[in-house]
């Protein structure tokens, strides 16, 4: 679509034809004139001093809360609405983000009067969406955590497994920067800590340079030694979450929920398989302004904004005043617009973790383990089975680890009663107290320690029947080898009482 067939809507729509003559004669007429106007044509009666015609078309100009610049906005004629919507919603290129990301998008470089109310209907009414709504959410943990200040200074990175599709990929490499959110994906056969080592650093290496820090969960490809060798190589610190506690990377793993919701999205409006739109998800991301930043993580990473499909569309782009400037004053202001952006970046960010903090921490009790604390440890693994203990034990604390600055979120235990497991380094979650006092554990005997003493006597009443005793005196005069016979004879024992 050309700028004249835009024009041409514009002319044919009856409230902005109205708007283009109000601003052709630079007047505007009395609120008494706009009895029985549609809601449309108030409204641009009101925004009347924003309003300008740019080559024919009409337009709206806003000042930019965070660059501090004027953005030329097209006044959208009613017939193309649609169009745009789904353009900003439900496009390969757009996957179904939510309606704040849309309007963030949308006010870039369009306009129109119910604009921020038709895009919330719109993306409430998508039955991609709907479908794909998340449930009431799960409880959350303490919430900890430290902030990075400047980009790809520290990026995380996990692996998702998707259904395998026709050209063999079964797996996504997830890579996001912590400070601009900018996100990679990378399709994979296998998880094989070569393809992921050789992915890294051809993909993503090549392309963004070395990070400081690299954080990953536990996974074997990414503890295996050819990845240590690469971050060794590289001078990159290895950082790694705790054991079944995907909350301690929390930003990559909200993503994936977001990529998968988003894959489900696109693949129910299209069809396909999903590796056909990793890309398209993964630029409709960066390129959406992030509630933590306030920025797109495009523009934090490359220091512009990226032209998107619905730009095409309305060639909003041709409405900017293209000065030629050298290379040094580009450098020059391209500093001062992201030395800006990041100080902003920052500032927005920490705000949004304490705010994120705050509400996650309410009603939560955090009492912190001292050293020597005896504690046992949820596993998750063996609970899922129907009859095995939710919880083992008992461990000791012997560290209390610093997790991001922050005390009291990790620790490393040992199980007092075998030397040789290795220590575990656990999150506070996966714990809670041992209840018995620790100096009754002296007293519980081995079965070492039954093996080699009798079963001592115990007194009968007159009251037990003579059945009963003859058992009991059976059990004085039998050694027995285990804990377990003590059990089953006192077993007997109380069914005689019973019967």
């Amino acid at each position: 679509m050309c700028l004249s067939d835009i024009r041409a809507m514009q002319n044919a729509d009856p409230d902005i034809k109205t708007a283009l003559n109000w601003v052709a004669h630079a007047q505007r007429p009395s609120r008494r004139k706009l009895q029985g106007a549609s809601q449309c044509l108030r409204k641009l009666w009101t925004v009347f001093n924003h309003l300008s015609i740019i080559d024919g078309l009409l337009c709206h100009s806003v000042c930019c809360p965070l660059t501090s610049k004027p953005v030329v906005q097209i006044v959208v004629p009613s017939a193309l609405i649609s169009d745009i919507l789904f353009q900003l919603h439900g496009a390969p290129a757009s996957a179904h983000f939510s309606s704040e990301r849309v309007w963030e998008r949308a006010r870039q470089f369009c306009y129109w009067p119910s604009m921020y109310r038709d895009i919330k209907e719109w993306c409430e009414q998508c039955k991609a969406c709907q479908t794909r709504r998340s449930p009431v959410p799960a409880q959350r943990a303490p919430m900890g955590g430290s902030l990075s200040v400047r980009p790809f200074e520290r990026v995380a990175m996990d692996i998702l497994e998707l259904p395998a599709t026709s050209k063999g990929n079964r797996y996504v490499l997830v890579v996001e920067d912590y400070f601009t959110k900018f996100v990679n994906l990378y399709p994979l056969p296998n998880q094989s800590a070569q393809t992921v080592a050789h992915c890294l650093f051809e993909d993503y290496v090549l392309l963004h340079g070395i990070p400081e820090t690299l954080h990953s969960d536990q996974g074997r490809q990414f503890e295996a030694e050819v990845v240590q060798t690469l971050c060794c190589f590289l001078n990159i610190k290895k950082t790694r979450t705790t054991p079944y506690h995907p909350q301690s990377d929390g930003m990559v793993e909200r993503f994936n929920r977001t990529l998968i919701d988003q894959l489900a999205k696109t693949l129910l409006t299209y069809g396909g398989e999903w590796d056909e739109y990793v890309k398209h998800v993964a630029f409709a991301y960066n390129t959406t302004t992030h509630s933590s930043t306030r920025f797109t993580p495009f523009f934090l990473t490359h220091g512009r904004e990226a032209r998107v499909p619905a730009d095409v569309l309305l060639r909003s782009r041709a409405l900017d005043s293209q000065l030629s400037v050298s290379h040094a004053e580009f450098v020059s202001s391209l500093l001062t617009k992201l030395n800006s952006a990041f100080s902003s970046a920052r500032m927005h960010s920490e705000a949004a973790h304490d705010r994120q903090k705050l509400y996650h921490d309410v009603g939560l009790r955090h009492r912190p383990y001292d050293v020597g604390a005896m504690v046992w440890l949820h596993n998750p693994v063996e609970s899922r089975m129907k009859l095995a203990p939710h919880w083992t034990g008992p461990y000791k604390i012997v560290q209390v680890m610093d997790s991001c600055g922050e005390l009291g979120l990790t620790y490393r235990i040992v199980n007092p009663f075998d030397a040789g497991k290795r220590a575990q380094v656990v999150h506070y979650n996966r714990v809670r107290p041992y209840t018995l006092p620790v100096s009754s554990l002296s007293q519980i005997r081995t079965p070492s320690d039954v093996q080699d003493s009798q079963s001592e006597s115990i007194p009968l009443g007159s009251e037990v029947s003579g059945e009963a005793k003859s058992v009991l005196c059976l059990t004085r005069s039998v050694r027995l080898r285990s804990l377990s016979q003590v059990l089953v004879r006192l077993g007997e024992f109380v069914d005689l009482l019973v019967i």
